[in-house]
């Protein structure tokens, strides 16, 4: 049971109003309703259903956070230019008793916006014949290809 639980938790993905929803269901008996019902705060306090995506498969250092954790992405670059969540434990070892919520912005990551697009950049290029099992078939066209 716990096992389907962490399956379903792992490949789910969508808005809040598509993930709330099956959260209490799936999650009962696992996670407090206090814990189900803060985490709704939180999407709430947000509140932009357009542009916010739940994905239970992100992760980050389990040493470092111990609560949610989140990434940030922008259109037109492949990684996450925001990174952060909650690090209470870092509080504590800091002999501190309050939370702590933090993130980072990778503004070098941003001017790759203003770059032009000059096609895909690829290292190698592997062709095969559709009618023929890859596995004999492979051609290795050049190292460093731009393709357009």
């Amino acid at each position: 049971e716990q096992t389907e639980v962490l399956r379903w938790l792992a490949s789910t993905c969508g808005t809040p109003s598509e993930v709330l929803p099956e959260l209490e269901t799936k999650l009962s008996g696992f996670v407090s309703q206090e814990t189900l019902r803060r985490f709704a705060n939180v999407l709430q306090a947000l509140d932009n259903e357009e542009i916010l995506r739940i994905d239970f498969s992100v992760v980050d250092d389990i040493h470092y956070y111990n609560g949610f954790v989140f990434k940030g992405f922008v259109r037109g670059i492949p990684e996450s230019i925001l990174s952060g969540g909650q690090y209470d434990k870092l509080m504590k070892k800091m002999h501190r008793t309050s939370g702590a919520i933090g993130f980072a912005v990778y503004t070098d990551l941003l001017s790759r916006l203003d770059a032009p697009n000059t096609g895909f950049d690829v290292d190698t290029v592997l062709l095969y014949s559709p009618e023929v099992s890859p596995k004999g078939q492979a051609v290795v066209l050049s190292h460093n290809t731009r393709i357009k």
